[in-house]
């Protein structure tokens, strides 16, 4: 489903807006709050598109509470992005959609370049989470700021054995987790 002009149209002061109000949230962030980031964002997307096929929103406020304000959420986010919602997870607070957008079969956007800023700014954003996440598929790593500090810690505790610590330390995002094949 290619987007129309209409749609370009109306995603563009969307995405303004979006933008306005993550830039404004993390300058707050930093200059009033003088809080660091948790995390850092290391690496470079492999393509494997994997957040394009499965867009999730974590949403809070007004939307959570109120079912009519998200139903003209899910609305916009159907008609307008492209994304089909697939599941609420209520403990967590996120939708999860599919986006029409996505040809799976040759990994690519059909509409790339009206796409939403949340695409846009994809890994990234999940960085204002409480608890980042990336899918397994994904070629980014997530290290911990106080990584350094807090492995040295784990590498002076003599009550731990070595493959424990080294299990702590990639539960913990210290150090990239072994993805490799076994043989």
């Amino acid at each position: 489903m290619r987007d129309n002009w209409i749609r370009r149209l109306l995603k563009t002061p969307a995405r303004w807006l979006y933008t306005l109000q993550l830039s404004t949230h993390r300058l707050f962030q930093q200059k009033v709050l003088r809080t660091a980031p948790v995390y850092s964002l290391t690496g470079s997307c492999n393509g494997c598109g994997k957040c394009c096929e499965e867009p999730s929103i974590a949403i809070g406020g007004l939307l959570h509470v109120s079912s009519t304000l998200r139903f003209f959420f899910v609305l916009w986010q159907r008609h307008i992005n492209g994304f089909h919602l697939t599941h609420y997870d209520t403990k967590h607070k996120v939708l999860s959609f599919t986006c029409t957008h996505y040809n799976t079969l040759t990994k690519a956007c059909d509409s790339y370049h009206s796409r939403p800023a949340m695409c846009r700014d994809y890994p990234t954003i999940v960085l204002d989470t409480d608890a980042p996440n990336l899918f397994p598929e994904c070629s980014y790593t997530l290290t911990l700021n106080s990584a350094k500090t807090l492995a040295a810690l784990i590498d002076e505790d003599t009550t731990l054995t070595p493959e424990q610590r080294q299990k702590l330390k990639q539960n913990l995002s210290l150090e990239p987790s072994d993805t490799s094949p076994s043989k």
